[in-house]
């Protein structure tokens, strides 16, 4: 059976935050390829008119008056949001030692903050409602610790901030799953 036999997304709203990154790339162009509308949000307008068929908005999750500019842009065009996929993320290769307070504050803003305003402000402005479903994206990190040995001297390591904040990001998941089910609005994480 194929992926796209098993999800039905035509005509679906998706909302997808850190579009025209590896995963979100991937996910847009799945998307539109099954006939879902596709809303993808990003920092970088250039970066975004590269995705093709969607309809774009150039937003800086972090920033709370470029999420509710945005969502306000949205009830104009859009009568709900089906799902949204809060993919943006930010990190850092830096070790403990070299990371900087301000480069804390930066990853955390992206990947928590973020997270909670697109989840916050969606609710509030009605397109978030019964029967959209949010999805977050998360990672391993955010529930084990990496084995700095694996990645030697590449250069690659997973950061402190970065499992700290996805792990915010589990909790905030598991938080709004309790307080959203009310509204009968499901959120996951993967």
């Amino acid at each position: 059976m194929k992926v796209k036999d098993m999800f039905d997304v035509q005509e679906k709203v998706f909302l997808v935050t850190g579009a025209y990154g590896l995963i979100g790339t991937t996910v847009c162009h799945f998307l539109t390829e099954n006939d879902a509308e596709v809303i993808a949000v990003g920092r970088k307008k250039e970066k975004l008119e590269n995705l093709g068929t969607v309809t774009t908005f150039r937003a800086d999750i972090s920033n709370e008056d470029d999420v509710l500019s945005l969502w306000r842009n949205l009830t104009e065009k859009f009568e709900k949001i089906d799902v949204l996929i809060n993919n943006a993320a930010a990190s850092t290769s830096h070790t403990f030692e070299n990371l900087t307070a301000e480069e804390w504050d930066s990853i955390m803003a992206t990947n928590v903050k973020g997270t909670f305003l697109m989840c916050k402000h969606g609710v509030n402005s009605g397109l978030l409602r019964e029967g959209s479903s949010v999805i977050n994206i998360s990672s391993i990190y955010g529930m084990v610790s990496p084995d700095q040995r694996i990645y030697g001297d590449t250069g690659l390591n997973s950061s402190s901030v970065y499992g700290c904040s996805k792990a915010g990001v589990i909790h905030l998941t598991r938080y709004l799953a309790t307080y959203l089910a009310e509204k009968k609005i499901r959120v996951n994480c993967i």
